[in-house]
């Protein structure tokens, strides 16, 4: 089975990582809680490392991969994941010639915590293989219901 984490970022650089576990609310099959994905959020930058679990919504990667989309055809713009809850923000913006970066914020609790704030940096060959991890998130995790 492919995998289904989300790496944001650059393998040799600061990146964040996005594996969804599971439906916090099994069974629920209403928009509003019925799309809340338990993930484990880990992150990579310098010499800082995080690790932690966000409850994230399907919609959101499903929008993340839309945006990434037009950033890839264009090569400039913004693309953004923004959770509902602030567990997690990453803007990437383009500089119109394949190079990308952004700040990422993780929060380790709803709507408060700990930040951690960094900034990603990424060329245009990495975003099909975003934009195919999203794909497969999908999938394994669709939206539900209106």
């Amino acid at each position: 089975m492919e995998s289904t984490t989300l790496v944001v970022g650059s393998a040799s650089a600061a990146r964040v990582e996005i594996r969804p576990l599971a439906r916090s609310h099994a069974g629920a099959t209403d928009y509003w809680d019925g799309n809340w994905i338990d993930c484990e959020v880990s992150a990579s930058a310098g010499g800082f490392r995080a690790q932690y679990v966000a409850c994230l919504r399907a919609e959101e990667f499903v929008g993340f991969r839309r945006c990434l989309k037009e950033l890839y055809r264009d090569l400039e713009g913004l693309a953004q994941f923004k959770s509902m809850e602030e567990w997690l923000r990453i803007e990437v913006s383009g500089d119109g010639r394949g190079h990308f970066k952004g700040p990422c914020h993780l929060r380790d609790r709803a709507g408060g915590g700990n930040v951690l704030a960094f900034e990603i940096e990424f060329d245009q060959t990495e975003i099909p293989a975003m934009m195919d991890q999203l794909a497969l998130i999908e999938r394994a995790f669709p939206v539900v219901g209106k």
